[in-house]
């Protein structure tokens, strides 16, 4: 990837100076909006340890590796609704979300929304679980 390449979060950053940094271990995201931001891109990168690294039970439970690895997922937005707590000095947030994508060239569009726990452990955001999710029909 070039220094230029727009973050797959859709920041208006490039990946090198927004969600790489998290995803190369040389940081941890100081809020829950930033990791969700990084696992996000994770994704779309099918960085599977990563995503496995920021995430605990109940969660952790639904984790399949092999589907990350190989789908073939395109993530085409993500679109934050809320956010509560998840700051740098909190114990715990929440984030709902939506996520446009298409799982492979020849399938339409599609969307869900969720709502997401976050807690601090052992100092770090991680992803605790789905507290709602819904598909969106578009």
């Amino acid at each position: 990837m070039s220094s230029h390449t727009p973050c797959f979060c859709h920041q208006p950053l490039p990946y090198e100076d927004c969600c790489q940094p998290y995803h190369l271990g040389h940081s941890s995201p100081p809020t829950t909006l930033q990791l969700l931001r990084s696992r996000y891109s994770a994704y779309a990168l099918r960085l599977a340890d990563y995503i496995e690294a920021t995430m605990v039970l109940p969660a952790l439970a639904h984790f399949h590796r092999k589907d990350i690895e190989e789908a073939a997922t395109e993530w085409l937005g993500l679109k934050v609704l809320d956010v509560s707590g998840g700051q740098a000095l909190d114990t715990d947030g929440t984030i709902v979300f939506e996520a446009t994508f298409r799982q492979s060239p020849d399938h339409p569009l599609q969307a869900f929304r969720e709502t997401s726990s976050f807690r601090r452990r052992d100092g770090s955001w991680v992803y605790a679980e789905s507290l709602c999710l819904e598909r969106i029909d578009l």
